[in-house]
């Protein structure tokens, strides 16, 4: 049964149900959502029916979900409110999972996802559908000790080493016995020592961008960072003000937030990456311009005249719009809207790649499941 049938909301789904949902999924999980909903599902719906009775004749769609995605959500809104008058989107934040979880149940009308689905999501809500809206790429980021190490020394680190990083976490810090090799140079952390890096991780379960950077670095395993006793922080947000916090913070995001970092002067550093396909170096790193090429470029399949990727392709990420079942007719509008060339400057002007710049190398996934 899908809980949205419990309000009678003809209008959409309740801001009201679908915060309070997103919200006890990121906390307690899918299983409580159920028991909350039957316990108030009373006092929603008279909520529900006082804002359908305010809203008159307009129609009302509620998305959410993503963290990463929010932010392009939120400028597509805003288009497309001024060219339809009637139509009013909420758009509601909680992580990738939490809008998965969500739709299945019926209670957003649009999920946002930065990631694809996974076999579990699929195998327990057959109907969602993903329509495939955009793409971006996962950046590593450092603080200004990382950024010495790891930039001044002219090199990157590679797959290896982050894993490296992430498996031997603990909480305040990770330590070695041993000396680190990355490049042609090699670092030394003492344990316990000043120099010990902090790893961070996602609040959120199976973030965008850490599921992404996880099967990056843990050959294809989403969940390895999760599994971690890395720092826990929620949103690309909570991410960049950790880093900037923390001079030997080390962590990751969604490139859109790492460029709105950058314009803030927030104390934030791109770290070069090596794989046995691609090089992203100090050079590239210090030049934010220069690193959107690399993105764009490997988005587009793109190579370099020594024949390597442009951008690692493991960070690189689409965006997803999910409904349950396939779209209404109101849903299919907004979302053809986010899909169309009149769109594309919204993108640019949030930091992401809309569909009109990129081939699709990424990997899109546009279909039911």
């Amino acid at each position: 049964m899908k809980f949205r049938k419990l309000f009678d909301n003809e209008a959409g789904v309740s801001p009201i149900v679908a915060t309070l949902v997103l919200i006890v999924v990121a906390i307690a999980g899918a299983a409580a959502v159920g028991t909350i909903l039957g316990s108030f599902s009373s006092d929603v719906s008279s909520e529900t029916s006082s804002e359908v009775a305010a809203a008159g004749a307009s129609t009302q769609i509620v998305v959410g979900g993503s963290t990463s995605v929010a932010p392009l959500a939120e400028s597509l809104k805003s288009g497309f409110e001024k060219d339809r008058p009637g139509t009013k989107i909420v758009v509601q934040e909680g992580g990738d999972s939490a809008g998965v979880i969500a739709v299945g149940m019926g209670v957003l009308d649009i999920g946002l996802i930065s990631r694809e689905l996974t076999h579990a999501e699929k195998d327990k809500y057959h109907d969602l559908q993903t329509q495939w809206i955009g793409s971006s790429a996962v950046v590593i980021i450092g603080g200004e000790e990382v950024r010495t190490k790891f930039v001044s020394g002219k090199s990157e680190l590679t797959n290896a080493d982050l894993k490296k990083l992430y498996g031997d976490a603990f909480r305040g810090g990770t330590t070695y016995a041993h000396n680190l090799t990355y490049g042609n140079a090699s670092v030394r952390l003492e344990t316990a020592s000043a120099d010990n890096i902090t790893v961070y991780r996602r609040a959120e379960t199976r973030s965008g961008p850490e599921y992404v950077f996880s099967k990056y670095i843990a050959d294809g395993d989403g969940d390895f960072i999760a599994g971690t006793r890395a720092v826990a922080v929620t949103g690309d947000r909570g991410m960049l003000e950790a880093i900037a916090k923390d001079p030997n913070g080390l962590g990751f995001v969604d490139f859109r937030f790492a460029l709105e970092a950058e314009k803030e002067g927030m104390d934030i550093h791109f770290i070069g990456v090596k794989d046995d396909t691609c090089a992203i170096t100090s050079g590239c790193v210090k030049d934010t311009k220069h690193m959107m090429s690399h993105v764009k470029g490997a988005l587009n399949g793109k190579k370099m005249s020594d024949g390597t990727e442009m951008y690692p392709l493991g960070l690189l990420n689409n965006m997803y719009m999910v409904t349950n079942g396939w779209p209404s007719s109101t849903e299919a509008l907004f979302i053809n809207y986010a899909q169309q060339p009149s769109s594309m400057s919204l993108y640019t002007n949030a930091g992401y790649f809309s569909l009109l710049e990129i081939s699709g190398a990424a990997g899109k996934e546009s279909h039911s499941h």
